[in-house]
């Protein structure tokens, strides 16, 4: 069956290939590429990061054993390429899965177009059902990125901006689940059959952050719109460790249906949603395929939004980063003799860890038992670098982190009036529409809000930073947003 199976990946991405183009751009026209056209400019482009062989799966911890066996849906790099009527350039692109991987995309796509990399924004989407790695799928990555890149710049034309909000509703919930027992406790913190069936969730009434962000390009009559939705829901709802088929989860579905109804293309970019799961994840009988269902109803709200934008100001890119120092957190150093025996016991048997870790009360699972074993070889402070890139009335915030929704929606609002933030920090955030990109430029964790300390579970467990840090990113965002907007 694996052996069918195989093959099956094998055809299908040689018909893709052969149906996107896979010669690599010449030097001469990787730099007529880059040369900027006169006015504002909007082009789009994909590669097809699909692999044809077997490979080691995201999430889960278990990459090494969790291979591969089939193909759902095919996984691309997407990038928006936006040139400003002064010649300057930026690139935001998506990534199905690969959060590992920025090291080896945005120094290459440097070297081969000339771009620097704090004009570029790689953010994944980080989905459970996509590669992990691996020297050859690096290559492959290079290859669809180069062409993703190469077709944005060459679709370039000029274009106007439009902004649209939409509230969502059941589409995505704080991990906390409530549950329906006597005293309305919260059992579990994360996905869990057993209890489910017998308690009950009230998930969709959990607080959680259901703005959806839309940014639509228009160019001429010749030229297909370009959509960029903004979201928060993490897309992991078809990647139970049983499904070991590669599929690009509910945004791929979602794009798919955005484009084949709106004649657009369509890009995501996941939001503030650190601790948000997808509603239909708990209430399908069949999780495996439910993500193509979420993946049109989140796309429903995209088609219904058609007439709700607004004409937004372009003026010119600016783009600004900021390094500062990050405390991390020791907390749990306490900890380390036992959870060393369950990371080390991981490595060999990472099952078994599952089971063993059960008789330490103290670590509540094998990922906290990892991550203790990894803050205690770092020092007291972590340099985290952010940057911004802002067109007219529009700005892209990009950090390597999972950021929780409640810091998002503070980042977007601004913090003025916030008892959660001193006085100097208090401040607004002068952007019409901030897009704010996780899991960018690298991938280092979780960094939960100062409630998500004090509800505690899975994502606080498994966070290098220490409590606050997510209040001190929204102060440091609106600090350089500020500066940027000047």
């Amino acid at each position: 069956m694996k052996k069918c199976l195989t093959l099956i990946l094998v055809c299908a991405l040689a018909l893709s290939l052969c149906a996107c183009g896979s010669a690599a751009p010449t030097a001469e026209t990787t730099t007529a590429a880059t040369q900027a056209p006169s006015g504002f400019m909007v082009g789009f482009g994909s590669g097809d990061v699909t692999p044809d062989w077997p490979i080691g799966l995201q999430g889960y911890g278990n990459h090494d054993t969790r291979i591969s066996t089939g193909l759902q849906s095919y996984i691309y790099i997407l990038c928006l390429a936006v040139t400003d009527a002064e010649g300057e350039t930026v690139l935001i692109m998506s990534l199905d899965g690969g959060s590992n991987f920025d090291g080896s995309i945005r120094p290459f796509i440097e070297t081969e177009f000339g771009i620097p990399q704090d004009h570029m924004i790689l953010s994944a989407i980080h989905q459970h059902s996509t590669p992990h790695g691996g020297e050859k799928y690096v290559q492959l990555l290079q290859k669809a990125a180069r062409q993703a890149v190469q077709q944005a710049l060459d679709d370039r034309a000029p274009a106007t901006m439009q902004l649209s909000t939409v509230e969502t509703e059941a589409l995505s919930f704080v991990r906390h689940y409530i549950a329906n027992d006597p005293d309305g406790s919260i059992v579990t913190d994360n996905y869990n059959d057993a209890i489910g069936n017998q308690y009950g969730y009230k998930c969709h009434e959990s607080e959680s952050d259901k703005e959806m962000r839309l940014v639509k390009f228009v160019r001429g009559e010749d030229k297909k719109p370009i959509i960029l939705v903004n979201f928060q829901a993490h897309p992991h709802m078809g990647a139970g460790s049983s499904n070991t088929n590669i599929h690009a989860d509910w945004p791929g579905a979602m794009r798919e249906r955005v484009a084949d109804k709106l004649d657009a293309h369509c890009m995501y970019i996941s939001g503030a949603g650190g601790n948000l799961n997808s509603t239909s994840r708990i209430s399908s009988e069949n999780v495996s395929a439910d993500f193509k269902h979420h993946g049109e109803r989140a796309a429903n709200y995209v088609i219904q939004a058609e007439g709700s934008y607004v004409e937004a100001n372009t003026g010119d890119i600016k783009v600004k980063q900021l390094t500062n120092a990050y405390a991390t957190d020791h907390s749990m150093d306490h900890l380390l003799p036992q959870a060393t025996i369950i990371n080390d016991l991981r490595n060999k048997d990472f099952e078994l860890a599952k089971q063993e870790v059960k008789n330490y009360p103290e670590l509540h699972s094998i990922y906290h038992a990892t991550s203790i074993v990894t803050k205690v070889s770092r020092g007291a402070t972590y340099d985290l670098t952010i940057s911004a890139i802002s067109i007219g009335d529009l700005v892209f915030t990009s950090h390597p982190y999972e950021m929780f929704d409640t810091n998002g929606m503070e980042l977007r609002a601004g913090t003025v009036g916030n008892e959660n933030y001193a006085a100097e920090d208090q401040l607004e955030n002068p952007y019409a529409m901030t897009v704010i990109c996780t899991i960018s430029n690298g991938h280092l964790g979780y960094v939960p809000s100062k409630l998500g300390y004090t509800n505690g579970g899975y994502s606080t467990d498994i966070a290098y930073l220490a409590p606050g840090s997510g209040e001190q990113l929204v102060g440091d965002y609106l600090a350089i947003l500020n500066e940027l907007h000047d």
